[in-house]
Order: C-alpha cells, then sequence, then structure tokens
C-alpha cells in the first residue's frame, strides 16, 4: 500500500485499495452495508495505466536517452473513475451514496422480472435520460 508511509508494509490488493479510494461507499444499496465492487478492481484497471507510463517513459528514453523511474499506485489509478463523484462534490456539495439499481444518468433503470419470472432484465436509456433532462425531444410538457 504504497513505497512509504503507514500501509508501506501492507500488501497492496485490489479490493483493498478500491474500499481504500471510496468504491465501497458508492456500491450496494442505501439500507444496507458497502457492498464493494465485483473482484478487485484496481487489479483490473491498474495495469491499464501502467501500460500507457511504460510507453511513454520508453518514448522519453528513446527521444533524450534518460531512463524513468514508475512510481505507480493502484488506488491512484482508479480514483480517476470516481471522477464524476469527486467532481459533484467539489461542485454541488453533494455527496455520493449507494443506490442500489438506481442511476443518476440512465432512465428507466433497474432489474425488473422477465415473463418467465427467471431471469432478471437491466434497462437503460441514457439518451432518452439526457434528453430529458436537457429540454429536448422527450421531455416531459
Amino acid at each position: 500500500m504504497g513505497q512509504s508511509g503507514p500501509l508501506a508494509k501492507i500488501a497492496g490488493f485490489g479490493n483493498m485499495a478500491a474500499a481504500i479510494v471510496g468504491f465501497h461507499n458508492l456500491t450496494g444499496w442505501p439500507d444496507r452495508p458497502p457492498a464493494g465492487l465485483f473482484g478487485a478492481y484496481t487489479d483490473y484497471v491498474a495495469p491499464r495505466f501502467t501500460a500507457m507510463a511504460l510507453l511513454a517513459a520508453l518514448d522519453y528514453r528513446r527521444r533524450t536517452g534518460v531512463g524513468q523511474y514508475i512510481d505507480q499506485s493502484q488506488a491512484e489509478c482508479a480514483i480517476h473513475f470516481l471522477g464524476p463523484a469527486i467532481l459533484d462534490y467539489t461542485v454541488n456539495g453533494r455527496i455520493g451514496e449507494r443506490v442500489g439499481n438506481s442511476d443518476p444518468v440512465f432512465a428507466p433503470h433497474g432489474v425488473y422480472k422477465r415473463r418467465d419470472k427467471i431471469r432478471m432484465t437491466t434497462i437503460g436509456l441514457q439518451s432518452c435520460a439526457a434528453t430529458m433532462t436537457t429540454g429536448g425531444a422527450y421531455a416531459p410538457q
């Protein structure tokens, strides 16, 4: 959990980094404890940032002959994906909450029973929701 600091001696696993960054507070149902993500989320997203950092370092070395030291945190890579929640707090003062299957952008959005009553279907229509909120063709009259 970092090269220095109080957590430096603790092994960094993706599920721990996701919790430290704040994903767990935004996932799950409002009336239940935080659920966390489907897996070790930062383990999945951090390698993409690592690949870009390596390519940039290799390009810099090719152009200048000087190598680079890459110090990258899984948590710092993952926090990028909390941008909308961080921006909403910064601009509007709203603290993100767990909303279950609801969604602030996609509407209608939820889990609905199908005719066979065995499977569930999720429906989300971003274009209609965006149009409704901006006064477009689907906006309530």
